[in-house]
């Protein structure tokens, strides 16, 4: 299979677009479980920038979403994962996280991540191994382990 997208480094000049992109695709999903809260929002973006864990998502060449990944002691955390809608159902965010497990099960550590209970993400999240370890009223809490 082809690779359909590439990673880059998110640097300053990435912020905009990020936050343009995070507001399209979260805040209507937001809003149907609590307050948008936009500073609060935009700081979600800006500490993905600070962390150094934000990546780019390119696809042909052109930028088409983000993503950021906290590498951690007790496993890898996807905290966002954003593709603009004209560049879903295409495979990218399959590929993007076949390849953290894949780096994960590599260092035998699980991979978390979390999804507001409205996101229909939730439906690939499960088709690649993830399991609910718990949920609230706003988001469901998922890991993957590789298979021993």
């Amino acid at each position: 299979m082809a690779t359909r997208h590439e990673l880059r480094p998110a640097g300053p000049g990435d912020a905009a677009y990020a936050w343009r992109l995070y507001e399209q695709l979260m805040r209507a999903r937001t809003e149907a479980l609590m307050p948008w809260r936009a500073q609060r929002q935009r700081e979600v973006v800006a500490n993905a920038l600070k962390s150094g864990g934000m990546k780019m998502i390119l696809a042909e060449g052109a930028v088409c979403g983000w993503m950021h990944v906290h590498d951690g002691a007790d496993g890898l955390e996807l905290l966002q994962l954003y593709v603009a809608p004209e560049r879903q159902n295409r495979g990218i965010g399959t590929e993007i996280l076949r390849d953290l497990q894949r780096r994960a099960a590599g260092s035998k550590r699980p991979l978390r991540l979390n999804v507001l209970v409205n996101n229909r993400a939730r439906q690939l999240y499960e088709r690649l191994g993830f399991r609910i370890e718990r949920s609230d009223a706003i988001k469901h809490y998922m890991t993957w382990t590789a298979a021993a």
